[in-house]
């Protein structure tokens, strides 16, 4: 691998993509465009984001009464995807309060 290699490689980050809820229905849009999913977090490997997904998920189904909550299922469904993917739209960083997070995690999270 050469150097302009390398640091293209290291350019490219790892979104933790979950789809989107239907809040009136209660169903998981899991069939919606990756362009309409959120991003819930940003990372430098895939280990990482897949890391962050499985402690996401046991974290949430802990404090959940059932296993079939929507955002559960959503988490569950949660993928991690290049940051270079051209099905990604374009991040901006809103308060954690702008938005409901599934896993309940509290600090900034991207969209």
């Amino acid at each position: 691998m050469n150097i302009r290699h390398s640091s293209a490689l290291a350019l490219i980050a790892w979104y933790m993509m979950v789809p989107p809820v239907d809040r009136q229905t209660m169903k998981v849009l899991d069939k919606a465009p990756l362009g309409q999913w959120e991003i819930y977090g940003r990372f430098d490997t895939t280990e990482d984001c897949e890391r962050e997904i499985n402690r996401s998920v046991r974290s949430f189904a802990g404090n959940q009464s059932s296993s079939n909550s929507p955002d559960l299922i959503a988490l569950g469904l949660a993928r991690c995807i290049a940051s270079n993917d051209p099905r990604v739209k374009p991040i901006q960083l809103k308060p954690a309060g702008a938005s409901e997070h599934p896993s309940g995690n509290a600090g900034w999270h991207l969209h």
